[in-house]
C-alpha cells in the first residue's frame, strides 16, 4: 500500500489508470486515425508500460499493444500484449472485434466507430462493460451490467479508508464522465458486502439504486442519492435489516487534506420510523474518526425506530422489561470529537411502561442539553403516571441545563394519591463525577392509598424531605433524609398513626442486581424511640434477609407499642397489651439467625388485658454473643403474675458464655403463701435446632386454698409441692421432659407428655397425659361438695387435649382402691353424673335418706371424649360396641346394708349436658326431695 502521504492523484492513478484512455481520447493524431498511448502506470492494483491504442480507418484496422500489462486483481500478467481486429464497414459504420483472453478474463471485445463517437464493449458470459468515446467535445458514456465489485474494491484500496474493503457483489451503471466535472449517472447494486475491520462494521447482501456524482479532482468530491431496498447493516453489535421497508439515503461528501473527509450534508428517510439529516467531519486515521457531527431528526416513531436501529443496544442497557410508544416531532444533536456537545429533543405523545411498574402517557414537551455552559429552560408534561401503582396526575414540570446537569427551573406541584406532591428541587447530574447524579427536595400532604389485597395503605399521610442517588445508574445508592408528620400507615400487620411531632427517618441504602445493602437506617420518634439500623436483603432467588443490626437507642415502651406494635401484637393475640418504661439495647442477625443481644430495662411494665402475664418493675439486663462471652448481668422485677398466678419480687443473675444464658444461681420466688424455685435456667438464642429454653424448678407448700381462689375452683384443704425436672420453650412450643410430679390430697399427682403451643397467642394447645395415686376421697369430696365419700382414689386422664383453654378430648378412668362409705349426697350426684338424673322422689328414695352413710365396695367411673360427646363407662371396661341401647353400666358396687348399687343409664352422653350435672353436683346442695 501506499504511503499516506503520497499526493491524493498518485495514490488514485491505479483506481483511474483504467479511463486513462478515455482520458486521451478526445486528442486525435489525425481525421480517421486515432493513437491513443500511455508510457507507464505503475500502481499496486494496475501496471501498464507502452499501452497504446491505434484505430486507423484508411487501413480498416485497430489494435491494442502493450510491452506489459498487470492487473492482479483480475489474475492478469501478461507481456507483450497484442490484440488486433480489422474493421468492417457498413454504410458511416466500422465495427470489428475479437477474443481477449489472460488471466480470469475471457470475453469477447468489440469496437464500433461512426461520424461521432467510438464505442467500446466487452463482454463475457456474466458482465458487459461499453465505453462510448466522442470524437469532439462531449462527455464519455461508461455503461456496465453485473459488473463484480470485489475486483473494482481492491483496485480501488488505495483511495479507501484504511480497513475498509468491499467483499462481493455487484453493480449496474449508466455513467458519464467528462474532464471538468468527472462522473455522474445512474448506478444500481446488488448483493453488496463491505467490511471494516478497523471500526467492527459491515454490509451483507445489499440491494439499492440511485444516482451518484464523483469528481475525482484533487479534493474528491461525491454526491449520492439513493434507495437502499434490501440488506443487512451492522455495527457495534447491533443489526439493522431492511428487509421490511426501503431507506432512502442522500450524500454529499468531499476528501480534505490526506485523511479528512467533509460530508457535507446527509439524509437518512425511514418512513415510520426515523428521518434525519445532517452534516459531519470524519479523520479516517484518527482513534477517534468522528471530528464534527450535526445530526438533525426531523421524526422519529418509537417503538419502530427502536426495534429496527436499536433493539441490540436496548437489550444492553437493561431495558427489555421497558415499552415505549411516542414521537419525536424534531431534534438536533451536536458532537465534537466523538462526544456530544449539544441535544435539543421535541417528544409528542409518548407512553412509557416497565416491568418495576413505572407507567407514564402522553408525555410531552421539549428537552435541551449542553455539555457545557446553560441550556434554555423547557417543559415537560404528562396525561398521567403511576409509579408500581402510586398514581401521579397530570402534570408539568421546567427543567433546565447547568453545566451539563440538570435542574429544576421552579419548584412544581402535581396531584398524587388524593393530595398534593410538591418538589422544590430537583438536580439531575449524568457526569456521575464523584457527586451524586440526583438531589431532590419533596414535599406531600394528605396521601392516601390501598392495595387491591388491603395489606398496605397509607390515610392523611405528610412527608416531607431530601433523596440523593450515586453511584452506577443500575445500582445506585440512594440516600434519603425525610420527617413524617402525621398521618396513617399499613403495612401487613404493622399499622402507625404517626404523631404530629415530626418523625424524622434516614435511609442510606444501596440496591444491587442481588443484594440491597442498608448502610444505615435511623427512626427518631421523640415521644416513643430512637432506632438505628444496617443490614442487607438479598434478592435472589428470591428476597431474604442475610444480615441486620439494629441499635435500640431508646425505647418508651408505652407510646411505642401504642403506636407501632398494637396490630402486629393483635395478630399475635395480644391485643391491648400494656406497657410502661424504657428499654435500649443491640440486635444483630446474621443469614444463619441471631448472632448477638443485649438490653438494658428501666421500670419495665407489661399486663396482659386478658390476665395471662403481668409484670411490673423489670429493670437490669441481659448480654449475650453467640460466639463470645459476656459479663454477668442481673434482671430484677417488683411483682409478676403467670396465668393469673402471683408471684413475688426476685433478683436473677445470669451469665454469657459458650453461646448460653444460665442463671448464676438458684432464686426462690414467693408464690401463693410458698415458693417456686428455679433450679437452673439454660437458654440457647442460637440452638444448631432453633431457639430453644429450658429450665428445671420446684414448688413447695403452695396453698390449695389460694390456688383455688385465683382458678375459681372450690376451696382445696392442703398444700401443693412437686418438681418439674426439665421444661423446654422451643419457638412458641413448651414441653415438659422427665413430667411433673405434685403431691396433693394426701396422694400423688404426675403429668407426662405435657406440650403446650402458643400459651400467650391465638388458640393455645395443650396435650398431656395424667394419672394420679392414693387420693384421699374425703378431702377430694369435700373440696369439690360431692357428699361425703371415704376410701382412696386412683385415676387415670389419658390424651388430654385442650384447644383456647377449652377441652376437646380426653379418655379418664377414676377408681377406687378398696370400698368405703358415701353419704347420701355422694350417692345422688354419683347417680346424676351417671344419667339417672339422680335419686327420684319415691318410698325408697325416702327410705334411703333415714341412713346418713351408705358402704360400697367398688366405685368405678369412665369417660372418653370425642367431637364432644363422652362414652361413659363404669367398673367394668365399656364394650367395644357400646352404645344407648345396651345393658346399663354398673358405677358402684355396695356393701352391708342397706346394699345400694349405682348404675348408669346412658352410655353416650352430650359433653356440655355433662358439664352441667358436674356443676350441679358440686354446687354445694344436697338433693331436694318433695
Amino acid at each position: 500500500m501506499d504511503n499516506p502521504s503520497t499526493p491524493f492523484r498518485r495514490r488514485c492513478a491505479s483506481l483511474l489508470g483504467g479511463l486513462a484512455l478515455v482520458m486521451a481520447m478526445p486528442a486525435w493524431a489525425a481525421p480517421g486515425r486515432i493513437v491513443v498511448g500511455v508510457d507507464r502506470i505503475d500502481g499496486p492494483h494496475l501496471r501498464a508500460e507502452a499501452l497504446h491504442l491505434t484505430v486507423d480507418e484508411a487501413a480498416a484496422t485497430a489494435t491494442i499493444e502493450a510491452a506489459q500489462l498487470d492487473v492482479p486483481a483480475l489474475a492478469w500478467s501478461q507481456g507483450p500484449l497484442r490484440w488486433h481486429c480489422r474493421l468492417r464497414r457498413d454504410g458511416e459504420l466500422s465495427a470489428c472485434g475479437g477474443r481477449l483472453q489472460g488471466g480470469d478474463v475471457d470475453g469477447d471485445l468489440a469496437l464500433q466507430l461512426d461520424a461521432q463517437q467510438v464505442r467500446l464493449s466487452f463482454d463475457d458470459a456474466r458482465t458487459q462493460v461499453q465505453l462510448a468515446i466522442p470524437r469532439g467535445a462531449g462527455p464519455v458514456a461508461i455503461t456496465t451490467r453485473a459488473l463484480p465489485l470485489a475486483p473494482l474494491g481492491a483496485m480501488a484500496a488505495g483511495s479507501l479508508p484504511e480497513g475498509l474493503a468491499i467483499r462481493g457483489g455487484s453493480v449496474d451503471t449508466d455513467l458519464e464522465w467528462t474532464s471538468d466535472s468527472g462522473l455522474e449517472g445512474r448506478v444500481a447494486w446488488s448483493g453488496l458486502a463491505v467490511e471494516d475491520r478497523t471500526r467492527d462494521w459491515r454490509i451483507d447482501g445489499a440491494d439499492g439504486a440511485g444516482r451518484i456524482a464523483v469528481n475525482p479532482g484533487d479534493a474528491l468530491q461525491l454526491r449520492a442519492q439513493a434507495r437502499l431496498t434490501r440488506g443487512v447493516y451492522v455495527a457495534a453489535g447491533q443489526r439493522i435489516a431492511l428487509a421490511d421497508g426501503p431507506v432512502d439515503l442522500r450524500l454529499d461528501l468531499r476528501r480534505g487534506d490526506e485523511t479528512l473527509w467533509q460530508i457535507d450534508r446527509y439524509e437518512w428517510r425511514d418512513p415510520g420510523r426515523i428521518e434525519l439529516s445532517g452534516s459531519a467531519t470524519l479523520d479516517t486515521a484518527a482513534a477517534e474518526p468522528l471530528r464534527h457531527l450535526v445530526l438533525n431528526v426531523e421524526r422519529g416513531q418509537w417503538p419502530a425506530v427502536v426495534q429496527r436501529y436499536g433493539a441490540a443496544a436496548w437489550r444492553a442497557a437493561g431495558l427489555d422489561g421497558v415499552s415505549v410508544a411516542g414521537g419525536i416531532a424534531r431534534g438536533r444533536v451536536t458532537v465534537e470529537d466523538g462526544v456530544p456537545t449539544h441535544a435539543d429533543i421535541a417528544l409528542e405523545r409518548f407512553d412509557v411502561r416497565d416491568a418495576s411498574g413505572v407507567v407514564l402517557d402522553g408525555v410531552h414537551g421539549t428537552v435541551a442539553w449542553r455539555a457545557a455552559g446553560d441550556a434554555p429552560a423547557t417543559e415537560l408534561g404528562w396525561r398521567a403516571a403511576s409509579f408500581d401503582g402510586f398514581a401521579l396526575g397530570r402534570g408539568r414540570i421546567a427543567l433546565q441545563q447547568r453545566q451539563g446537569r440538570w435542574m429544576l427551573a421552579r419548584p412544581a406541584t402535581w396531584p398524587t394519591l388524593g393530595g398534593q406532591l410538591r418538589l422544590d428541587r430537583l438536580v439531575f447530574d449524568p457526569n456521575e463525577a464523584g457527586r451524586p447524579w440526583l438531589d431532590a427536595r419533596f414535599a406531600a400532604s394528605g396521601l392516601a392509598y390501598d392495595s387491591a389485597d388491603g395489606r398496605y395503605g397509607v390515610a392523611g399521610l405528610a412527608v416531607g424531605g431530601s433523596l440523593t442517588l450515586d453511584g452506577a445508574y443500575a445500582q445506585p445508592r440512594a440516600r434519603l433524609d425525610a420527617h413524617v408528620d402525621g398521618g396513617e400507615l399499613l403495612a401487613d400487620t404493622v399499622y402507625v398513626k404517626f404523631p404530629s411531632e415530626p418523625v424524622r427517618i434516614a435511609l442510606d441504602v444501596e440496591l444491587g442486581d442481588e443484594q440491597i445493602q442498608i448502610h444505615s437506617l435511623e427512626w427518631t420518634d421523640p415521644e416513643a424511640l430512637d432506632l438505628r439500623a444496617s443490614g442487607a436483603l438479598r434478592r435472589v432467588p428470591e428476597v431474604a434477609l442475610s444480615a441486620l443490626e439494629l441499635d435500640l437507642r431508646r425505647i418508651e415502651l408505652g407510646p411505642a407499642l401504642a403506636r407501632y406494635a398494637r396490630t402486629a401484637l393483635a395478630a399475635k393475640g395480644y391485643d391491648g397489651l400494656e406497657a410502661e418504661g424504657s428499654l435500649s439495647g443491640h440486635l444483630v442477625f446474621d443469614e444463619s439467625g441471631v448472632e448477638r443481644f443485649d438490653f438494658a430495662a428501666r421500670q419495665v411494665g407489661l399486663r396482659d388485658p386478658i390476665g395471662r402475664f403481668a409484670v411490673a418493675g423489670l429493670s437490669g439486663g441481659i448480654d449475650w454473643r453467640h460466639r463470645a462471652d459476656r459479663p454477668a448481668t442481673t434482671l430484677s422485677w417488683q411483682s409478676m403474675e403467670l396465668l393469673q398466678i402471683p408471684f413475688g419480687a426476685a433478683h436473677a443473675a445470669f451469665e454469657s458464655r459458650n453461646g448460653r444464658i444460665t442463671l448464676a444461681e438458684a432464686i426462690g420466688i414467693d408464690v401463693l403463701g410458698g415458693q417456686l424455685r428455679l433450679e437452673r435456667l439454660d437458654l440457647q438464642p442460637r440452638s444448631p435446632r432453633g431457639e430453644r429454653y429450658s429450665a428445671s424448678f420446684a414448688i413447695a407448700a403452695i396453698e390449695m386454698a389460694q390456688l383455688s381462689k385465683v382458678f375459681g375452683w372450690p376451696s382445696f384443704p392442703g398444700n401443693l409441692s412437686g418438681g418439674i425436672p426439665e421444661v423446654v420453650l422451643a419457638g412458641d412450643t413448651i414441653e415438659l421432659r422427665g413430667g411433673l410430679d405434685l403431691y396433693v390430697f394426701d396422694g400423688y399427682l404426675g403429668v407426662s407428655g405435657l406440650r403446650l403451643e402458643r400459651p400467650f397467642g391465638v388458640a393455645p394447645s395443650l396435650a398431656a397425659d395424667v394419672h394420679f395415686q392414693n387420693f384421699d376421697l374425703e378431702q377430694v369430696t369435700s373440696a369439690f361438695s360431692l357428699g361425703g365419700m371415704s376410701g382412696r382414689l386412683d385415676g387415670t386422664i389419658g390424651s388430654l387435649r385442650l384447644v383456647d383453654w377449652g377441652l376437646v378430648g380426653f379418655d379418664a378412668w377414676l377408681r377406687t382402691q378398696a370400698g368405703g362409705r358415701m353419704s347420701y349426697k355422694a350417692v345422688n350426684d354419683v347417680a346424676s353424673l351417671g344419667g339417672g338424673g339422680g335419686l327420684s322422689a319415691n318410698l325408697q328414695t325416702m327410705a334411703l335418706r333415714l341412713f346418713d352413710t351408705f358402704g360400697y365396695d367398688r366405685f368405678g367411673l369412665r369417660c372418653r371424649l370425642r367431637a364432644e360427646v363422652c362414652l361413659m363407662g363404669g367398673i367394668d371396661p365399656v364394650p367395644p360396641q357400646a352404645d344407648s341401647a345396651n345393658d346399663g353400666y354398673t358405677i358402684v358396687e355396695g356393701s352391708g346394708l342397706p346394699r345400694i348399687t349405682i348404675v348408669g343409664h346412658q352410655r353416650r352422653v352430650d359433653w356440655p349436658v355433662l358439664v352441667e350435672r358436674i356443676v350441679e353436683a358440686t354446687s354445694g346442695q344436697g338433693p331436694i326431695i318433695q
